[in-house]
């Protein structure tokens, strides 16, 4: 009981704002150790459990992987099936995190098998937010998006029927948007959604998501006080938690629209080090936010660092090709393309340009095409 009490306070901490990391994994790893030694599964389960949440946290993808295995062999030898489907999906979300896409895809299959097995509604809208992140990731929005609203439509039934205790959906929806619209430039029609998030979650919850959606409004002045305010004290108010990489990125990608070099320069350095990583929303329910690499370059650019910029948009190539993920092979092909042009290598920045373009046209990604357009006409 104690081992499984330590995991829930784990977790909890885990969560918490200003919760030092080092003492949170310290609870987790007394709760692991005792429950091995009491050698009962449900204890272990829990405490593996409360052992990933601590080290749900950037840059610590590789600590997880380990502690996954474990619980996948704990659950599966059980038979499981609730809790043997999460940890599928907490191994996956470590693999891609690193980028690593045929291992996370075998644990998203096993995943998806027991979702259909186990017909738990949160289950299922995991197992639909899953395929609506792949669908996404190959570039295939309208999949993507028909799976997010389906999802979204039965969360909402389930909720008002009591069979799903959490409203989940909705924020997994609200991920489902940030990734599936904001290339086709259509974040923002959806700034009420993300409004009443942020009202009902916690700041700094949806209000990164919320600043994309003002910005691709037209709504610049709203969506630079967004960010202003988010990022006093060198962005204190976002958690160094699960999502502070994710947030960023929406930021990032925001300041992008916005052109904005001074705001720029305040997240880069807080990206930088990631920049081998891929940017994952919660455990795999989302991953079509792109590299690290890619964001970090464009800030870099806005920066007037071409240099730097052509470097981590070779980077960002490498790692989407690894994730056969075509809309981020292109973003970065047009990211690469700009740093050589500001650097007089235009032979080169034409054939990339060109090679983007066509995905872009292939794939319906309309800011890219857009992006592409302003970049040839300047």
């Amino acid at each position: 009981m104690r081992a499984q009490v330590l995991a829930k306070l784990a977790i909890h901490r885990s969560f918490e704002v200003g919760s030092p990391e080092a003492g949170v994994r310290a609870i987790a790893d007394e709760a692991v150790a005792m429950a091995r030694r009491v050698g009962e599964a449900q204890p272990l389960a829990a405490a593996l459990t409360g052992a990933l949440h601590a080290r749900w946290r950037p840059g610590r993808a590789a600590e997880r992987l380990p502690l996954a295995a474990e619980l996948i062999e704990l659950t599966e030898a059980h038979e499981k099936p609730k809790c043997a489907a999460d940890a599928h999906v907490w191994r996956a979300g470590a693999l891609l995190e690193l980028c690593r896409l045929d291992e996370a895809d075998a644990h998203l299959l096993r995943h998806a098998e027991l979702v259909a097995a186990a017909q738990q509604p949160a289950l299922q809208i995991h197992g639909d937010a899953v395929r609506a992140m792949r669908a996404g990731l190959e570039g295939d929005y309208e999949r993507a998006a028909q799976i997010a609203r389906e999802l979204y439509e039965r969360g909402e039934r389930d909720e008002a029927e009591g069979r799903l205790r959490s409203p989940i959906h909705a924020q997994i929806h609200g991920a489902n948007l940030v990734l599936v619209f904001n290339e086709r430039s259509e974040l923002g029609p959806q700034i009420a959604f993300f409004e009443r998030l942020a009202q009902q979650v916690a700041a700094p919850g949806w209000r990164p998501a919320l600043a994309w959606a003002q910005a691709q409004a037209g709504r610049s002045e709203l969506a630079r006080e967004l960010i202003e305010a988010m990022s006093a004290d060198g962005f204190s108010a976002l958690p160094r938690d699960s999502n502070f990489i994710p947030r960023l990125a929406q930021i990032a990608h925001a300041i992008g629209e916005l052109g904005d070099a001074e705001l720029a320069a305040r997240v880069e350095p807080l990206l930088a080090p990631y920049g081998g990583s891929w940017v994952v929303f919660g455990p795999s329910a989302g991953c079509t936010l792109g590299p690290v690499a890619y964001s970090v370059g464009m800030l870099q650019l806005l920066q007037d660092r071409p240099a730097d910029a052509a470097a981590s948009f070779e980077q960002a190539i490498e790692r989407s090709l690894a994730m056969r993920a075509r809309p981020y092979v292109a973003r970065s092909q047009a990211g690469l393309a700009a740093a050589l042009r500001a650097r007089g290598e235009h032979d080169r920045a034409d054939g990339l340009e060109a090679a983007a373009a066509a995905t872009a046209r292939e794939l319906g990604m309309v800011r890219l095409e857009r992006e592409l357009n302003v970049a040839v006409r300047a």
